[in-house]
């Protein structure tokens, strides 16, 4: 069961993807112009998984390939945010409306045979502050101007001294907050250029091409070999973007797999996701393409400027009043869920959870229906704070029990605290069936 992100954040780790500055903002006979993290810190708990972690089910080659478009269908349309910077009396802004539009017009020619394009809104921001951005500003930049980010990929277009762009990956938890969407270096941006695409990739859940070979440890359990064997289970987990290491040639890199003894061979230095110059850039692998479709549904559906696949953008339907919009956020109340079921639409509902708790104090607004829940919402014996009721509350009540009983007080006194459900001063089946009917975690961690 999903919980309050701001609950979680701190249990997850934040990765993103930066590009930093070339020698004329594409990259040419650099190695350096991406930093990105390297590998999860955490493996999901996902069945069949193997040794190097995954962040999702879309990481599974089955799922993936589930989601390879075919062609068939109405590509999806996410609505953007473009926030471009100028100084404070409004003079010099980092890109024009024309530039703006020249790069939208060519995002939407890079991923147009991948089924997916991008329809865009700009604000013109003046604030010279944050035109001359630097990495240490990128909290209150993003925290004070980003726009709706549940429903935009926000785009902030700055001057950024340290010269890098980045995106933010889908599974981490700020993606579709405030702090997510994409930072666009004034040298990246504008007519003509794909370095946007590559960003929109790694927002889309996309790993750089090279991931597995010059992003995580040597011959490690997540190196992706010459040899092919393991492309669906490490790197970038799609096996039809051939192992290579960072590569900034349009060629291959020429060389031999140190771990496999293989010559890397016919490498994808013509993707997106590497690193060669972006004129040589032409596709997405029909793999890769499966992913970000698969992260776009698992996560991000609510960018979609037609979330209920009727042909009509959403802000058209909400204008001639065919669609209901209650927190003017421009998505179809329809389109973002019903989550305890009582026939009011999440953004209209002021107790989403139906806990008794309104959403404005509730710690924890998507408890599960029936689960007893303290006064700020939190479920009852969540020890840990993550708004969920899972094994690790389960064992502490498990270690609380074993000096308790009927009549016999539970010690430390937190254990009454947080189990002694009937008030009786001890701990006892009552309080054991109690814990049961509230667990939240998930059914393969149950007691």
């Amino acid at each position: 069961m999903k919980c309050n992100s701001m609950k979680v954040s701190a249990m997850s780790a934040v990765f993103v993807a930066a590009v930093g500055a070339s020698t004329a903002a594409r990259g040419e006979g650099r190695v350096d112009w991406c930093a990105t993290d390297t590998m999860p810190t955490k493996a999901s708990p996902i069945a069949g998984a193997g040794t190097c972690p995954l962040q999702g089910e879309c990481d599974i080659p089955s799922v993936r390939d589930s989601w390879i478009p075919d062609g068939s269908k109405q590509p999806i349309l996410i609505r953007m945010k473009f926030n471009v910077f100028a100084n404070d009396d409004g003079s010099d802004p980092v890109a024009t409306q024309a530039e703006v539009d020249a790069q939208l017009a060519h995002l939407n020619e890079d991923f147009a045979p991948f089924g997916f394009q991008f329809t865009g809104e700009t604000e013109f921001i003046n604030s010279t502050e944050y035109r001359f951005f630097s990495p240490g500003e990128e909290v209150a930049m993003k925290t004070q101007y980003a726009d709706t980010p549940n429903a935009k990929l926000n785009v902030f277009v700055v001057v950024n001294s340290a010269g890098w762009s980045k995106g933010t990956f889908p599974w981490n938890p700020i993606a579709l907050t405030a702090l997510g969407g994409i930072i666009m270096a004034d040298g990246h941006f504008g007519p003509n250029m794909s370095i946007m695409a590559h960003e929109t990739g790694h927002n889309l859940g996309l790993w750089h091409t090279h991931h597995g070979v010059s992003e995580v440890g040597p011959c490690s359990a997540c190196y992706e070999t010459a040899d092919g064997t393991n492309g669906d289970t490490t790197g970038d987990y799609a096996a039809d973007t051939a192992a290579t290491p960072v590569n900034v040639n349009c060629s291959g890199p020429g060389g031999v797999d140190g771990c496999s003894g293989v010559a890397w061979g016919d490498t994808v230095w013509q993707n997106y996701m590497g690193y060669a110059s972006q004129d040589c850039y032409t596709e997405f692998s029909p793999q890769q393409s499966g992913r970000i479709h698969c992260w776009f549904d698992a996560v991000l559906s609510s960018w979609n400027a037609d979330c209920n696949g009727n042909g009509v953008i959403d802000v058209e339907e909400i204008a001639d009043g065919t669609g209901e919009d209650c927190n003017d956020d421009g998505v179809l109340d329809e389109c973002q869920g019903d989550f305890d079921l009582d026939g009011i639409y999440d953004p209209c509902d002021p107790d989403i959870d139906n806990d008794g708790v309104l959403n404005e104090v509730d710690v924890c607004i998507y408890t599960p229906v029936g689960v007893v829940v303290d006064p700020d919402g939190s479920p009852r014996s969540d020890g840990d704070d993550d708004c969920d009721v899972d094994i690790e509350d389960y064992r502490f009540f498990r270690t609380c029990m074993s000096g308790s009983g009927p009549g016999v007080p539970a010690s430390p006194s937190v254990c009454l605290d947080w189990f002694d459900y009937d008030r009786d001063t001890d701990l006892d089946l009552r309080d054991y069936h109690e814990i049961l009917g509230s667990f939240t975690g998930p059914l393969n961690d149950g007691p």
